[in-house]
């Protein structure tokens, strides 16, 4: 269904609703009730089909899914690694035995995801495709932790990462150029701070002169400028930037396979994940180019239904209750203009 269909479908079934006054609202707030009910409906589907399950026995109730559900969303990316990182090397990395280092690699060339739904591992006797001899392992599988678990995984006897069971963190990515744009906004926030503080002293004080008010008055507008010059720039940055997340996998003691471990590099990470929906927009009115929903065919319908009941929602304590109460006081004063003087009867 195009982005025009939607609007079509949108107004009929607001109408069929009761709002015969839907044909008011504009495109763009269309658009906008559209995005929030998309990302509503993700969630819904996810938070659906998330749970704890065995992840060692495949279940009927399985085959319906978040994934199947979100299937036009749900993307796969395999990370082939050119590295001579093995998970033994990777440990022994560090200068103390008692301190583990990890592969670290971030999420640049995934895309703009929305949820990171599964990672899996895989490693190879080699760096050369060509190689003879070369042999790849199965793919195993990546546990994905809190940060805040990370301690107490590593030191378990049970949850510890091995090579076939690694877990990794997830975090937020600080690039410097972003931590400059925070220190920014920080400095001139002060300084703004500081020179209202000195605006409002030299207005206090009587023996100020006209050249030292318009001074503290000039200051205190430059800052009030610098101050929202930069939050334009870090907000400016922020959408130009896709979301750069760092992963951190570790893969812990391999002394019982110490052999294999030590000589099978790390070749690729698969990683699969619901991208961010697609921001609907209707601009072929005003000669531009349409951009429509990537959902699923069988969720728009509801999707639809659900932007409607926001719309509906949102007007529900102002004008569709105003326009309840005029049609209400119509049907009175019908009633009262049928009723006879005498109430019926004879004088």
């Amino acid at each position: 269904m195009t982005i025009a269909e939607m609007h079509v479908w949108f107004r009929q079934y607001a109408q069929q609703m009761g709002m015969q006054n839907v044909r008011a609202i504009l495109p763009e707030q269309i658009d906008n009730l559209i995005n929030t009910s998309i990302k509503d409906t993700i969630d819904e589907v996810v938070n659906r089909n998330v749970g704890t399950t065995n992840d060692r026995v495949i279940t009927d109730n399985s085959k319906l899914a978040n994934i199947n559900a979100l299937r036009t969303l749900y993307k796969v990316k395999t990370i082939k690694f050119n590295t001579t990182d093995t998970p033994s090397s990777i440990k022994n990395k560090t200068v103390s035995q008692f301190v583990q280092e990890a592969f670290t690699f971030n999420s640049a060339n995934i895309g703009n995801a929305l949820y990171f739904v599964d990672f899996a591992i895989r490693y190879w006797n080699g760096t050369d495709e060509t190689a003879v001899n070369l042999k790849k392992t199965r793919w195993f599988p990546i546990r994905i932790i809190d940060d805040s678990y990370l301690a107490d995984v590593l030191n378990d006897w049970v949850l510890a990462p091995r090579m076939r069971t690694p877990v990794m963190v997830v975090y937020k990515d600080q690039v410097a150029e972003e931590d400059s744009l925070d220190a920014a906004v920080s400095n001139t926030l002060t300084a703004y701070n500081n020179a209202v503080t000195t605006y409002n002293e030299v207005m206090a004080d009587p023996e100020s002169t006209a050249e030292e008010k318009t001074a503290a008055s000039v200051a205190m507008t430059s800052a009030l400028t610098a101050y929202k010059t930069a939050v334009s720039n870090r907000n400016n940055y922020r959408s130009a930037n896709i979301e750069t997340s760092t992963f951190e996998i570790y893969f812990g003691e391999n002394d019982s396979i110490q052999s294999i471990a030590s000589n099978y590099y790390i070749e690729e990470v698969r990683c699969s994940y619901i991208k961010k929906p697609n921001e609907v927009r209707y601009l072929s009115d005003i000669g531009g180019d349409n951009i429509d929903s990537d959902l699923p065919e069988q969720l728009q319908i509801p999707m639809l239904k659900h932007a409607v009941d926001l719309y509906r929602i949102s007007i529900q304590g102002s004008l569709y209750a105003n326009q309840q109460n005029a049609q209400q006081n119509q049907q009175e004063l019908a009633r009262n203009n049928a009723r006879p003087d005498n109430d019926g009867y004879q004088s």
